[in-house]
């Protein structure tokens, strides 16, 4: 009967571990990376108290300002604050950056994160610059917007990507990309690195927004960016595509082939936009922006009003956009020899 007893009250005991280690499993963890946040996030945070500063590294007008503008009135509903957005464009978007990692990181300066763009102002030599990853926390992604090679509606020179390549090879074309150390330009060279029989002189802008008319215009020939720069235009016939590169098809613009459909080869790029604040700050004030962020990117209306642009929304967390970050950073490490990052 004792025996009986002792296997009935072990049995209860593993019981109670498991129920516990299920609601462990359950718990939500704290979104950031751990080596940068603590995970004791227990208890509230009289956070936000006043308003907050997003610095977005870019134009008004880009791409990427566009989709912060349009997420931020969902975050202020998250935290019950108002968010200022504050274009401080330059240096390939390393003027805002220096300002932000800079900054108190007490949660009221965030900053718009481009990738691959970042990786230009500490990577490349010739800037000096020894901030990096590590002194930024990760909020969250919002949006991979892939890459797309455009040129003018009504082109008569050459109608899709391979008439282009064989025009190339004896009539140099002009492509716009925004800025040198931009996701675009990486694009460009690595185009031409695929592609080195071709006749590609870059012109360069600050942005996708100051790059965009030069196109309309008739002042250049083609123009890399990405699907939330230009998919408008290429519905209402202002401009067209030849060709986006991403695994499959976007859905956005559906009628334009992938590059590797078009050429056999495995080259899948875009610019990720995500958001985060210097490195350092309070855990528990960090947790509360990286739930407003993820509840105010899946909202559905602010899906809906990104897809409505072209633009297309990736939510990924802080632990998973850090650990995206550091693998293509491995990627832009083998590009340097062909962006003159030596």
């Amino acid at each position: 009967m004792k025996r009986t007893r002792l296997i009935a009250l072990l049995l209860l005991l593993v019981m109670c571990f498991s129920l516990t280690a299920c609601g462990d499993k359950q718990t939500p963890s704290t979104s950031g990376s751990s080596s940068q946040v603590s995970s004791s996030t227990d208890g509230d945070v009289d956070f936000p108290t006043k308003t907050i500063t997003l610095v977005i590294p870019w134009a008004a007008g880009s791409s990427g300002d566009n989709g912060a503008r349009i997420l931020m009135p969902f975050v202020e509903k998250e935290l019950g604050t108002s968010i200022a957005v504050v274009n401080n464009p330059g240096a390939s978007g390393w003027l805002g950056w220096d300002e932000v990692a800079a900054a108190d990181p007490d949660g009221y300066t965030i900053s718009l994160l481009t990738l691959p763009s970042f990786y230009g102002g500490y990577m490349n030599p010739a800037n000096n610059r020894t901030t990096n990853l590590d002194d930024f926390q990760m909020i969250a992604n919002q949006v991979s917007d892939w890459a797309v090679l455009y040129f003018q509606a009504g082109e008569t020179r050459f109608t899709d990507f391979n008439s282009m390549l064989e025009y190339a090879k004896d009539h140099e074309l002009i492509i716009g990309a925004s800025g040198v150390d931009s996701d675009d330009n990486m694009m460009v060279e690595r185009l031409k690195k695929l592609h080195p029989d071709i006749k590609l002189s870059t012109v360069q802008g600050k942005s996708s927004g100051e790059v965009k008319p030069m196109l309309l215009g008739g002042h250049i020939d083609l123009w890399m960016a990405n699907v939330g720069d230009g998919a408008t235009q290429v519905k209402n016939g202002e401009l067209g595509a030849l060709c986006v590169f991403s695994n499959e098809r976007c859905d956005m613009i559906p009628d334009v082939p992938t590059y590797n459909e078009l050429t056999g080869n495995n080259l899948v790029a875009g610019s990720d936009r995500g958001y985060f604040m210097p490195a350092g700050g309070d855990p528990a004030v960090v947790k509360k922006l990286q739930d407003a962020f993820e509840k105010a990117i899946n909202d559905p209306e602010h899906i809906a009003a990104m897809t409505e642009l072209g633009i297309n929304v990736n939510y990924m967390n802080a632990d998973d956009l850090l650990a995206y970050a550091k693998d293509t950073e491995k990627v832009i490490e083998e590009l340097k020899p062909v962006l003159g990052w030596n």
